[in-house]
């Protein structure tokens, strides 16, 4: 919704908006500064909410890991075709009957209040509505009207004890609803994701959450071509922005619905939201390359190998901002932000000596014999000095943990965690342990920018 700056907070623009953002944002502007705000809060689950449903709408298999409870006060979705029902009408529409019997008990007439909610439950499936969509309000229309319904009944008492029961009934029938509702929301199972050991169930369909690194703000008037004659036309100052992080579940490389998937969500998302194009500069695209049955030694030798020979290449094929000076805390370049470069190159020779711990160590004999295996699969007599003493550094290491401490992040001068383009999170010895939360046993490349163009 825009943000209007100058605007009279009080005087609603659009009184019949009822989306709970429109309706709160009327009212007084979203402290986006303080999480621990409750309309912050609020702000964070409609924004994933809504992104979900959406999915969910487009027969994607999408969870919200955050869908712990229902928000009666607000809309659960925004969509246009989804319209609240009129509840009254539906109610007028309703008709039940039961003969009158003096001689029956509380219990007996409540036992017909509770097969009255069973007669609205099928109404409502054979006219397409469905109970979530009420409030307390629609369910007292409903009861008064299955008081009507007993007009002929001449004990006031006994229409109460009928009219109470189904209420009592319906209302916990809605409440349940709203609890399968949260629940649907957060247990979705996409058939094609691998399987993969001691997947946690929130990567086994895509997901939302949020990224405060993305906040918008990076994407300033100079960063677009506005139109001539429009030069007042700033929307990204205009807008509440959220960062969301799409996550999709463990996909097969070579799996034509592996790309299916992925060009679906993008086009749904490019298609229905009001994205940054290009995306703001902060926004990335990590993707974590993974073995179903585990990754061992030399493959990883392999893997980094190819990366650092690759990587000063590789980083052109993106937009200007990865290779930016700022955005090394986020992908830095293995020659200069890992715990080995920083033992390797830096030039200060105290941090070489405070990282020496991570450099290799090994006997003449082994060291002999793991370049004999190095000079197998790569030939670094033509390439620069730097990637030549890396590399030969990389094949010296005789375990996967070794390796992965090597190549983790630094500190830079600031003492700010340095997250290398190339980020490695797997332990084991010859061949990788089980994942583990810290450790999920991937190699997440982090260099792309954000996207939504599934082809790139």
């Amino acid at each position: 919704m825009p943000e209007e700056k100058d605007q009279e907070y009080g005087k609603d623009p659009h009184p019949r908006e009822r989306r709970w953002i429109s309706r709160r944002m009327s009212i007084a502007p979203i402290d986006r500064s303080d999480d621990s705000d409750p309309d912050t809060i609020l702000f964070k689950h409609y924004a994933i909410r809504r992104i979900v449903r959406l999915l969910l709408r487009n027969n994607i298999h999408a969870h919200d890991a955050m869908a712990t409870a229902h928000r009666d006060d607000m809309e659960e979705s925004d969509f246009e075709d989804e319209v609240r029902p009129d509840w009254a009408a539906v109610a007028r529409r309703f008709t039940v009957n039961a003969r009158y019997d003096p001689n029956r008990t509380h219990y007996q007439n409540g036992l017909i209040g509770y097969a009255f909610v069973d007669e609205f439950h099928k109404f409502c499936q054979e006219n397409g509505l469905d109970i979530l969509k009420m409030k307390d309000a629609d369910i007292e229309l409903v009861r008064d009207r299955v008081d009507e319904c007993l007009y002929d009944w001449p004990s006031s008492i006994h229409r109460e004890q009928v009219t109470t029961n189904f209420d009592y009934k319906l209302s916990k029938s809605w409440e349940d609803r709203k609890v399968l509702d949260v629940a649907s929301l957060g247990t979705a199972e996409d058939p094609t994701h691998v399987r993969v050991v001691r997947l946690k169930g929130r990567y086994k369909a895509w997901s939302v959450v949020e990224d405060v690194s993305v906040d918008g703000y990076g994407m300033t008037p100079a960063r677009y071509e506005i139109p001539r004659f429009h030069e007042s036309v700033t929307p990204m100052e205009d807008y509440y922005w959220f960062g969301a992080e799409v996550v999709s579940p463990p996909l097969a490389f070579d799996s034509p619905q592996s790309v299916a998937s992925i060009q679906k969500v993008c086009s749904v998302l490019r298609g229905n939201l009001r994205c940054h194009k290009p995306m703001e500069v902060s926004t990335g695209f990590h993707v974590h390359l993974g073995h179903k049955h585990g990754w061992n030694l030399l493959q990883m030798k392999r893997f980094i190998t190819l990366w650092v020979l690759v990587e000063s290449r590789f980083i052109h094929l993106h937009r200007k901002d990865r290779g930016a000076e700022r955005m090394a805390i986020w992908c830095a370049n293995l020659l200069d932000g890992t715990c080995l470069a920083r033992a390797l190159f830096h030039q200060d020779a105290y941090e070489r000596f405070k990282r020496a711990g991570c450099k290799p160590r090994s006997s003449p004999g082994e060291k002999a014999r793991n370049m004999g295996n190095m000079r197998e699969h790569v030939d670094v007599t033509e390439i620069e000095e730097r990637e030549s003493e890396f590399i030969e550094n990389i094949w010296q290491y005789t375990t996967i943990s070794e390796l992965t401490d090597a190549v983790s992040g630094a500190e830079d001068e600031d003492g700010d965690f340095i997250r290398p383009a190339l980020r490695v999170r797997i332990r084991g010895n010859k061949k990788s342990e089980p994942p583990t939360t810290v450790s999920p046993g991937t190699i997440e490349v982090r260099t792309m920018h954000g996207t939504l163009d599934a082809d790139q």
